[in-house]
């Protein structure tokens, strides 16, 4: 028993601290605000986008991921958002919440828009002490005494992101941000005083993207990098999409040492302006090309969102004197 717990232990934690330690998605293009919060409110619009990930299908304690993004622009100015993800890896458990706001300033004759991001947050940390035995006996049973056996941990502390985002109008992008700002040890306590310390490492972020179409044909080109590192592992996602006549899009992606992705989607405009929302949905799976492969069937991931324009053009007002012409 103590050995297959440390076996699956070491695992876990290899796995882990490799793949750093906030949560990875493949259609990272659709929640950026989750790395950078100076993307809130660049949009000029007030959109949702929630992502959810079944990780290593198959694999005993397989990672299960979620992230909720929304954000909208208050004026041309001033942008808000809000992101909350949860991130289970076997006895793993992490929920965090961010609010984030941003300063946007127009540049290239108004044709660019460049923000500085600022967010805070609080994360939440539990380690779970419930063991199943092969035999069907547990700790949480009363069965198990093994004092090898960790008791469950819990910690909530704050968080702390910064960040910097460059739109143009011609859909191309740029982003450099870094999250876990404190970069601090944080301590976890069991029911029984017993203290798990750990690192909450400081993340660094870049993305980039553009879109144009491909000469007068009804395609768009879109692709899409995301590098990310926490100063010890350093990793990439590229991903190229084509988008046909504005409503259906199919696309690959690269994750350095890790899974080739293919995925689909597809978004539509519903209504007239100014209350005209769009919807789109996608779906990605990763074929793993690691040595995970073995034991797993790959990875899943739903993307799902809806985006409503904002106007903050104060609309003309007129009126009649009859002492004026």
């Amino acid at each position: 028993m103590k050995k297959r717990l440390t076996t699956l232990a070491l695992i876990i934690s290899g796995v882990a601290g490799f793949a750093q330690q906030d949560p990875q998605f493949t259609q990272f293009m659709f929640s950026k605000l989750f790395t950078n919060p100076g993307y809130a409110g660049t949009t000029g619009a007030i959109c949702a986008d929630f992502i959810g990930r079944n990780q290593w299908t198959g694999f005993p304690g397989a990672p299960q991921t979620g992230v909720l993004c929304v954000d909208a622009s208050l004026t041309k100015s001033f942008g808000v958002g809000l992101s909350v993800d949860y991130d289970k890896l076997g006895f793993d458990k992490t929920i965090g919440a961010k609010l984030a706001g941003s300063y946007m300033i127009p540049v290239m004759s108004g044709l660019g828009k460049l923000s500085f991001g600022l967010e805070l947050g609080i994360q939440s940390k539990t380690i779970s002490g419930s063991w199943i035995a092969p035999d069907g006996t547990s700790t949480s049973s009363g069965n198990i005494t093994d004092a090898a056996i960790p008791a469950s941990f819990s910690s909530t502390n704050y968080d702390l992101g910064l960040g910097i985002y460059f739109v143009h109008a011609n859909g191309t992008y740029f982003g450099l941000s870094s999250t876990h700002l404190p970069d601090a040890s944080e301590s976890l306590t069991s029911k029984g005083a017993q203290t798990y310390k750990f690192d909450v490492a400081r993340h660094y972020y870049v993305t980039a993207g553009t879109s144009f179409a491909l000469g007068s044909s009804s395609f768009d080109l879109r692709p899409n990098l995301l590098v990310k590192s926490d100063a010890k592992v350093t990793t990439f996602d590229v991903n190229v999409n084509v988008l046909y006549n504005k409503m259906f899009w199919l696309g690959i992606s690269y994750r350095m040492q890790d899974a080739i992705a293919p995925m689909l989607g597809f978004q539509r405009t519903m209504g007239n302006s100014p209350t005209a929302i769009t919807w789109k949905i996608g779906y990605s799976y990763d074929v793993t090309t690691s040595e995970i492969k073995n034991h797993s069937s790959g990875s899943h991931e739903i993307m799902m969102g809806a985006c409503k324009k904002l106007d903050h053009n104060p609309k003309p007002e007129s009126w009649e004197d009859v002492r004026f012409f």
